[in-house]
């Protein structure tokens, strides 16, 4: 199964697209060589549409290291707004058409100005803390749910990364790739917030395991218990081949 352009998919401007491409260059030849990252797992959709990507986050680098492995057109990152205002990064950002979001509004509100990407059949990456994390200090920031419970009520695939930060010069940051992951509830048309919680939690959790980290706050096992008993996870690709709902 290869990828695929929507055909609503906006175009680049020929000045977006030279800056993309001298970028993904610049990353070749800088920062590859520099500290070594390693990808692993699957590195491009397992089919055409619409998907979200979460991470775990430590370091800049980690969204340009995702886009530099996985191999699609249709990735476009969530970016603070703050981003925008430094000069030449906008450029950037755009080029990659990447998606401007406002931490000041609400979690909602926020969400909406992700929609219209998937609309377009964008696979729309954002790391799922909301923010970066020390490795020794993984808890610190709770995992924002609203997307994944979208991502689950409406039957959008998902795609797992958990990054192993070896920021050090050849130090060989890690990106495991999970398969592309249909979540969908079993019994429920709707989850409380606590449940939501919980199925954020869990979520959270194999994305550190994929890379390596231990993602233990607490009630972990009672996040894990809910997970278990409310949603069905399987691999997109067999739902998309064998014409499942």
């Amino acid at each position: 199964m290869t990828d695929r352009k929507s055909n609503e998919t906006p175009k680049l401007s020929w000045w977006h697209r030279f800056v993309n491409k001298l970028i993904r260059f610049l990353v070749r030849v800088l920062l590859v060589p520099w500290f070594l990252p390693e990808a692993k797992g699957p590195l491009k959709p397992a089919a055409p549409g619409k998907a979200i990507l979460f991470a775990n986050h430590h370091h800049m680098c980690d969204p340009i290291f995702i886009t530099h492995f996985y191999k699609t057109d249709r990735l476009s990152f969530v970016a603070k707004k703050e981003l925008y205002r430094i000069p030449g990064v906008q450029t950037i950002l755009d080029a990659f058409q990447s998606i401007k979001l406002d931490r000041q509004v609400t979690d909602m509100h926020a969400a909406k100005s992700i929609l219209g990407a998937l609309r377009m059949d964008q696979i729309v990456g954002l790391f799922m803390q909301g923010t970066r994390v020390a490795e020794d200090d993984i808890v610190s920031a709770d995992p924002k749910k609203v997307l994944l419970y979208y991502a689950i009520r409406h039957k959008i695939p998902v795609i797992l990364v958990g990054i192993t930060p070896n920021y050090r010069v050849f130090g060989r940051p890690r990106f495991t790739f999970s398969d592309t992951l249909l979540m969908t509830l079993k019994n429920k048309s709707r989850l409380t917030q606590d449940e939501q919680n919980s199925i954020g939690h869990e979520v959270m959790r194999q994305i550190y395991q994929l890379g390596g980290l231990s993602y233990e706050p607490v009630g972990m096992d009672e996040h894990r218990a809910v997970f278990e008993r409310e949603v069905e996870v399987r691999p997109y690709r067999e739902v998309y081949e064998g014409g499942a709902k």
